[in-house]
């Protein structure tokens, strides 16, 4: 039976592994002897590297309202009404809020903000 492992699981699992050892559930050698064959059954699969994640860049609302030229409140509406997703940097903190570059391009893109 043949099992695929990605290197990021192995190393996530290694980790539980290790950190078993450390507190006693697991005798520290065999917390190391998992880490080391899940390594090597992630290099045996062909997983050396874990995927990279696309680098998405982010704006403040004053950033994206410059883009857009428009005001940062309209940028705020947008956000309320989804026509713009919210990001945030730290869950939980209002002035960690960001807007995805992309979303904001596409918008102007498409001719910018609809004249009222």
């Amino acid at each position: 039976m043949s099992v695929r492992i990605s290197l990021t699981t192995a190393e996530t699992v290694g980790a539980m592994a290790l950190s078993m050892g450390k507190t006693g559930a697991l005798p520290q050698i065999e917390a190391k002897a998992v880490m080391k064959a899940l390594q090597e059954a992630a290099r045996k699969s062909g997983q050396d590297t874990a995927p990279k994640e696309k680098s998405v860049r982010l704006l403040t609302t004053k950033q994206a309202a410059e883009r857009l030229g428009c005001s940062r409140r309209t940028v705020l509406r947008m956000l309320d009404d989804g026509t713009l997703t919210r990001r945030y940097l730290r869950p939980g903190k209002a002035k960690s809020l960001r807007i995805s570059a992309e979303d904001i391009d596409a918008m102007a893109g498409k001719g910018g903000l609809a004249d009222d």
